[in-house]
């Protein structure tokens, strides 16, 4: 995935700011993530995560807290990320 918005000036024009604004929330939560593999299964965790707190779209995503993202993973016994081993 390249950048989310392409910006070419160390400063950002408030055109860029407005586009920015308006990326989707799934794609900020995995802006980030290069490995494919990784990107495929952080997927499926958001879609549980949303199923999990009956959130309706991908914009609730922007409500969450770190208190949420604990919830969920205590009720599903899992690991925090770093500890987690996905399949191939």
């Amino acid at each position: 995935m390249g950048d989310l918005v392409p910006i070419s000036k160390e400063k950002l024009t408030p055109a860029e700011c407005t586009a920015l604004a308006d990326v989707p929330p799934e794609l900020e939560w995995l802006a980030n993530i290069t490995n494919q593999k990784t990107r495929r299964a952080y997927k499926v965790d958001v879609a549980e995560f949303m199923a999990f707190t009956g959130m309706p779209d991908h914009t609730a995503l922007r409500t969450v807290v770190r208190v949420h993202v604990i919830a969920w993973r205590k009720d599903n016994g899992r690991a925090p990320a770093r500890s987690r081993q996905y399949p191939a």
